[in-house]
């Protein structure tokens, strides 16, 4: 079993116990932080994802470079759906993502990359959002 807590988190069920895996070196725009209104775009890279990953099984990868959990415990995962397509470069190549620079991992370049394109692009949040940076992190406005 699998459900999409937003844009880059995903409930799977492993052995019998539901774990929380964040993406790793991907951001979406913000539903649920207490710091921050719903951003552009929050609501729309959630059904993304969704819709993406169906009711597929995914393949988790964890990255030598970063650690195996973050400071929620949710596992930081690569993923991959059955065909190969790696889920957390098609958020950013789909424009409903930011590369997340604030940690290193074996992929950043690639994923820096993806968003790159999709900014030149002007597709998914960057045609439909006002992009920010707060502490050097990529905000969307808020949703009004």
């Amino acid at each position: 079993m699998l459900s999409v807590s937003d844009g880059d988190t995903i409930v799977v069920d492993m052995n019998g116990k539901n774990e929380k895996v964040r993406f790793i070196g991907i951001d979406t725009p913000e539903k649920n932080h207490p710091e921050f209104a719903v951003q552009c775009f929050a609501l729309e890279a959630e059904r993304h994802l969704t819709e993406m990953l169906g009711s597929s099984k995914v393949r988790l990868e964890a990255d030598p470079q970063n650690s195996n959990r973050d400071v929620y415990d949710r596992l930081l995962r690569f993923v991959y759906l059955p065909d190969g397509t790696f889920v957390n470069g098609q958020m950013i190549e789909d424009g409903y993502a930011f590369a997340y620079t604030g940690y290193s991992n074996s992929k950043l370049t690639e994923l820096q990359n993806l968003e790159d394109e999709a900014r030149a692009a002007n597709i998914g949040l960057w045609d439909s959002c006002d992009v920010d940076t707060k502490n050097g992190r990529p905000l969307t406005n808020p949703v009004e």
